[in-house]
């Protein structure tokens, strides 16, 4: 907060009890010098998210600002990217630009590496990129694919990568995030072994897809697996 120049903007998360916290603080001992802009499902929020709807493909929500109300439609699912796009329709609101106006940019928006669709084109699965780095991460990237609930929309198959460190704790520490969002889960590494067999590849060749995989296999070639074998 202390490096928000004056006249300043600060949008926090108000769903997050940390972020809330901090939002809170802001307003008491920073109400001067810069501006709090909270965004969240509470309808009392500055920033008003509800009616959210998320299918596991995309994501549609109303947000408020104001007196003013829109439908955010994104082309990625995740209640952590209606989140996002919260966060970006705020800041364009505050910055005094049309809030309107990005809509249709929002309803087309792809990051890559953000629960990028790849397309494989006709009666082939579909597939995401995403960067989820973290447990927590890895957990909301699977609910988005999958939205919990009641009925089971479709199978998940979860290839985790572990980011160029080999150390074991780093996996072990990843496939609880994935367990119970995933119908398989492969663990690979994220660069080719030049001088002995990943314990990532290791785990892999110990399940029913993994057969027959070679040492050293990088995460292109476990995926093109995958997909072929449909675990």
């Amino acid at each position: 907060v202390d490096t928000i120049v004056p006249g300043g903007l600060l949008v926090v998360c108000l769903d997050d009890p940390g972020a809330a916290a901090l939002a809170a603080w802001a307003r008491e001992s920073t109400s001067e010098r810069i501006r709090v802009v909270g965004y969240g499902t509470d309808p009392a929020s500055d920033v008003a998210v509800t009616e959210v709807v998320l299918d596991g493909l995309s994501s549609t929500a109303r947000v408020k600002v104001g007196g003013h109300s829109a439908t955010l439609r994104l082309p990625v699912p995740g209640d952590y990217n209606v989140r996002n796009g919260a966060t970006a329709l705020a800041m364009i609101d505050q910055s005094g630009l049309d809030m309107s106006a990005a809509l249709p940019g929002l309803a087309r928006a792809v990051i890559p590496g953000r629960m990028q669709p790849v397309d494989l084109g006709g009666g082939s699965p579909r597939v995401y990129v995403d960067f989820a780095h973290t447990p927590q991460a890895i957990a909301s990237a699977l609910n988005a694919l999958n939205p919990p609930g009641p009925t089971r929309r479709t199978r998940v198959i979860a290839v985790l990568g572990a980011g160029g460190d080999r150390r074991v704790a780093v996996p072990r520490r990843r496939r609880p995030a994935a367990r119970g969002r995933g119908d398989a889960r492969v663990v690979t590494d994220a660069r080719r072994a030049q001088e002995q067999e990943p314990h990532q590849i290791g785990e892999l060749r110990r399940c029913p897809a993994g057969r027959g995989v070679s040492p050293g296999a990088e995460r292109h070639e476990l995926a093109s697996v995958l997909v072929e074998r449909q675990i």
